[in-house]
């Protein structure tokens, strides 16, 4: 069999591929590039038979009908073409007008082609010869034939920048769609070259293997790599009729589109940044890495925290493949707030907005075996308000409130960093402080005492004397010592404090409580 013989049989057979994947395309829909690859097989389908007719042609009057049957096809591929790089490079579908401009090259030179022996304005010369029993041509250009190569090499050369542009896009991975596109570009668009520029053997058409590689270049990037593969979700109707910030990915985490209601949110999300692996950014990052279907975000915003519900749908193609995840997310930050004034509430004393019992004795629980375990100790300090109730009667329990709220400030004014405290109870207050000894918790104590005596309390300006009385233990007296067995311990010697006077601190030294005067237990 030659060469020749091999060529015919290998565009017949082409053609055959193109009809089969013309009819499976056009039942798949779940895919923005399907229809266009389904044009693109047609229009290629009928190019190929003009060609293959064309090549077989036995007569002059055969050879013209074959070619202007190709030409019903050849310039649509083109065309075609041009909306498909389109779609990918601005992620986007052409407008009805620019879809109509594109395809007035392609209508024009049909026209040309059909009707070229009246004005020989496309060709004009045809020139037949045999070779190998086959009856060739050879045509010569007319003035109007450059128009037609010039858009087809546009078309290749805006789909080499914009293959290119979205493989760089994506991190310049081999195993991606875009590099397997962009090289059935260049590999098509230099067989159309050869052949444009008159410089294949025997004047043979090489338009139906440039288109071939193409095919099936973007067959793989569509069936294999589901490029765009997002089902209805892709909709910009639907995605600009949602409230919710919609954020669409593909299956490589790379950017596919949004709605306004997200890029309000963030500022990220640009056209120039569609194609681009989301991780690229901070809060990108922390989107695409979350594992969970459906978790909170925080977003920092002009020095103030919005807090971001998301949802996570997967998007999957027929074969239940990922095709890609659209992120949903709504604005919960004024519920999120009352959550977090529910919980405060929960968690504080209304009045003196510290601790309440059962949150500081959490807290308790939760630090001294934490901090034992490490080696480090923790003390706990009780204090209470000396003749509180006395206050209560002389001034009323509005001015005891006042004294409740002031002995906290006092306290907090003096107070170590990472000290807690909570209300216990009536005037009584817990402290605790991690990471400090009996001595340690000796020197606070004093320093809240002192602060707290010569902190000047009035009510309707009249002078209230308030002081305070303190109860010391330490987690370093007794290793098995519980939260129950310190608060009992620092309660001791708390009523040692208040039985030796008042105004003063005792710390429990195991089995007396001593008063300590400005000095530590040695």
């Amino acid at each position: 069999m030659s060469i020749m013989q091999i060529y015919s049989n290998f565009m017949i057979l082409t053609g055959i591929i193109y009809v089969f994947m013309f009819m499976y395309s056009s039942r798949k829909k779940n895919n923005p590039l399907i229809t266009i690859f389904s044009l693109i097989c047609l229009a290629s389908a009928v190019y190929i038979f003009g060609a293959a007719f064309q090549f077989n042609a036995d007569n002059l009057d055969q050879i013209l009908f074959g070619q202007k049957l190709k030409y019903f096809g050849g310039p649509f591929v083109f065309a075609a073409w041009l909306i498909f790089t389109y779609r990918i490079h601005f992620k986007k579908d052409m407008t009805f007008a620019g879809k109509i401009m594109t395809f007035i090259i392609p209508a024009v030179t049909v026209f040309l082609v059909a009707t070229n022996e009246y004005h020989r304005l496309f060709y004009s010369n045809l020139k037949i010869f045999q070779y190998e029993g086959f009856l060739l041509s050879r045509r010569s250009t007319g003035i109007l034939y450059y128009p037609n190569v010039i858009y087809a090499y546009f078309v290749i050369f805006f789909g080499l920048y914009a293959f290119f542009v979205a493989w760089s896009k994506s991190g310049y991975k081999l195993n991606n769609p875009y590099f397997m596109l962009l090289m059935g570009r260049l590999l098509s668009g230099i067989l159309v070259g050869v052949y444009l520029l008159g410089k294949t053997p025997k004047w043979i058409d090489l338009l139906p293997f440039s288109s071939f590689t193409m095919v099936i270049a973007s067959a793989m990037a569509i069936f294999y790599y589901h490029i765009f593969d997002t089902k209805e979700i892709y909709d910009k109707k639907i995605f600009s009729e949602i409230k919710e910030g919609l954020i669409l990915i593909d299956d490589n985490n790379l950017l596919i589109d949004y709605n306004e209601a997200a890029q309000g949110v963030f500022a990220w999300l640009t056209e120039e940044n569609k194609g681009k692996p989301v991780s690229m950014f901070h809060m990108g990052e922390k989107i695409v890495n979350n594992k969970q279907s459906k978790f909170i975000l925080t977003v920092t915003n002009d020095w103030k925290n919005k807090y971001y519900e998301f949802r996570i749908t997967d998007l999957l193609t027929d074969k239940n493949k990922l095709a890609g995840r659209v992120f949903i997310f709504l604005d919960i930050t004024d519920k999120q707030h009352m959550i977090d004034e529910l919980n405060y509430m929960v968690e504080h004393d209304w009045l003196t907005n510290v601790y309440n019992r059962r949150k500081i004795l959490e807290e308790a629980e939760h630090i001294i075996p934490m901090f034992r375990k490490s080696g480090k100790n923790v003390s706990m300090i009780m204090m209470d308000i000396d003749n509180f109730k006395k206050i209560n009667d002389s001034y009323g329990h509005i001015a005891g409130d006042n004294v409740l709220r002031g002995v906290i400030d006092s306290s907090r004014q003096v107070m170590r960093k990472d000290g807690l405290i909570g209300r216990y109870g009536g005037e009584e207050f817990l402290i605790v402080l991690p990471g400090a000894d009996a001595c340690q918790a000796i020197e606070e104590a004093d320093k809240i005492r002192s602060n707290i005596e010569s902190t000047v309390f009035t009510f309707d300006e009249k002078k209230i004397n308030v002081t305070v009385s303190l109860g010391i233990s330490s987690a370093s007296m007794d290793v098995d010592s519980t939260v129950s067995d310190l608060i009992n311990m620092a309660d001791k010697a708390l009523y040692k404090a208040k039985s030796e006077g008042r105004n003063r601190t005792c710390v429990f030294d195991n089995d007396n409580a001593a008063f300590i005067n400005n000095s530590c237990l040695m």
